[in-house]
């Protein structure tokens, strides 16, 4: 069992252009892009963006950082053999972008349901993101 908390989240940006937004939700592609890093203090990083397009630009933009904070015993199960890195296993990584992916969600939702009623978010399979482990160096 992984201890955690979510200390805080942050929207760094948020852009919609509904006149882009294709009325036929089949014409919708999903990119998403993950960044994590682990800061001075322990705490980790997760950054999420996600990019709607209606097959030819861009027209939502959203992205979202979030920093958790591990237990100390937690955090020594991450280190392996050298103590300047973390190994985070796939699972608690598909966990925590659960996470995000659930907040950014709800901003979208939030931020575009006045403006298009009959917008349809398309699902992310985070299993499919991560396949492997993550090992972190701890930042100089």
């Amino acid at each position: 069992m992984y201890e955690f908390i979510l200390l805080s989240n942050t929207e760094t940006s948020f852009s919609f252009v509904q006149e882009k937004c294709p009325e036929n939700n089949n014409n919708i592609d999903i990119t998403h892009n993950v960044n994590i890093k682990i800061n001075k203090d322990l705490s980790l990083s997760l950054s999420l963006e996600i990019l709607l397009n209606n097959k030819e630009e861009i027209f939502l933009e959203s992205k979202i950082e979030l920093y958790f904070n591990f237990s100390e015993s937690t955090l020594e199960n991450f280190r392996k053999e050298s103590t300047d890195k973390l190994t985070l296993p796939k699972e608690l990584i598909s966990h925590l972008i659960s996470i995000a992916v659930g907040i950014n969600r709800g901003i979208i939702l939030c931020k575009t349901k006045e403006k298009n009623k009959e917008f349809l978010l398309p699902l992310i399979n985070i299993s499919e993101l991560i396949k492997d482990d993550l090992t972190i160096k701890f930042p100089a």
